[in-house]
């Protein structure tokens, strides 16, 4: 029965009031008695040093083994749930002390719809952390990624010039705007000069202090925002023109018909997974559908006030024949809210929390 107290005197200054002890794998015997009575006085231990803090980032808590101490071979213990510990079921509390998933991406892809979840651009994880906002956004060293940002931004503009001078002749300029694969050029150019101006003024990435609102300066949530519409943008245009438009006998495969359809959407993701680690919020696809809902309303209004003309749209507009094709215009349209979109969000969502490590 000395082994007990040898216990008690090694556990009391190391373990807060909610921990229950399981003594297993003894050599000697100790009783039932005895082992709760080690528990209980450890627990309420009034001269107790102060115990070492437990950070909430941590998921769960394993069982700890204790070397072995006079012939007692191991003591496990684990948390019990209460309001202040981790709880060993794959649930953390977040930094604001709510309970946040972390157990795999569809808990917290569920989580983050949630009130409670992280904001349209809050950068509190799941786990209890806050992101490091320079480090996500425009991490060191600033010259060679700024210069990186800076030939992708040349490379879309130029592509979106040669498409408009060259494929256009700059005489429809109306066409030109009309199409869906020119506002995802239009969106992904936006978000270069974005985060080359976050990359050069690094007074845009400072942390925010813990008493201010958790989000980033107004400058890197432009640059956010924009990420996670043009990227996902850029990937419903690609999938649609390689699967629906492209004709081997009849598109001509030009240099700009593959940076506007695959392109730009490979430099978008190496720039939010290699050069940079961009969070995507799920909240944020709300940006995206306001996009869709738009492009959708201008496809009625261009059949119907503008030019009412299919041998002025491209295969895309042309799904979205609503003055002599309505019912397939409108099954296309729920097919795009309730599928297309969601997906090709959920797969750039998905890959960003891939590239950050699940984080």
């Amino acid at each position: 029965n000395t082994d007990c107290s040898t216990v008690e005197q090694w556990i009391s200054p190391r373990l807060p009031p909610s921990i229950v002890l399981v003594v297993s794998k003894y050599q000697t015997g100790v009783s039932n008695m005895d082992v709760d009575t080690v528990a209980s006085s450890a627990a309420v231990a009034p001269d107790a040093a102060p115990r070492p803090h437990i950070s909430s980032s941590s998921p769960s808590l394993p069982v700890h083994h204790v070397d072995p101490v006079d012939g007692i071979s191991t003591v496990d213990y684990r948390l019990q749930q209460d309001d202040t510990t981790t709880q060993d079921d794959g649930h953390a509390p977040s930094i604001d002390d709510t309970r946040a998933v972390s157990g795999g991406c569809c808990p917290r892809l569920l989580n983050e719809f949630k009130s409670t979840g992280p904001g349209f651009f809050g950068i509190e994880e799941p786990n209890g952390t806050n992101i490091d906002v320079e480090a996500t956004f425009a991490p060191h060293p600033v010259k060679r990624k700024l210069m990186i940002r800076v030939l992708f931004f040349t490379a879309t503009f130029v592509t979106i010039a040669r498409t408009y001078f060259v494929s256009y002749e700059a005489e429809n300029t109306y066409k030109f705007i009309s199409q869906l694969s020119h506002w995802s050029l239009l969106f992904c150019s936006l978000y270069q000069i974005a985060a080359a101006i976050c990359t050069a003024f690094r007074s845009t990435l400072i942390q925010p202090e813990p008493d201010e609102p958790q989000t980033p300066r107004f400058f890197t949530r432009i640059m956010w925002g924009l990420y996670s519409l043009a990227t996902p943008t850029a990937l419903i245009v690609t999938v649609l023109y390689w699967s629906v438009v492209y004709d081997k006998g009849r598109v001509d495969v030009s240099m700009e018909n593959l940076m506007a359809h695959g392109g730009v959407l490979l430099l978008m993701l190496i720039d939010g997974l290699v050069i940079a680690h961009i969070p995507m919020r799920m909240k944020q696809v709300l940006y995206l559908y306001i996009v869709t809902v738009a492009f959708i309303v201008w496809t009625v209004i261009d059949d119907y006030v503008v030019t009412g003309n299919d041998d002025e749209k491209d295969a895309i507009d042309n799904v979205f024949s609503w003055k002599t094709e309505p019912m397939w215009a409108a099954l296309w349209t729920a097919v795009t809210l309730l599928a297309i979109v969601p997906a090709a969000y959920y797969v750039i969502w998905l890959g960003a929390l891939l590239g950050r490590g699940g984080k």
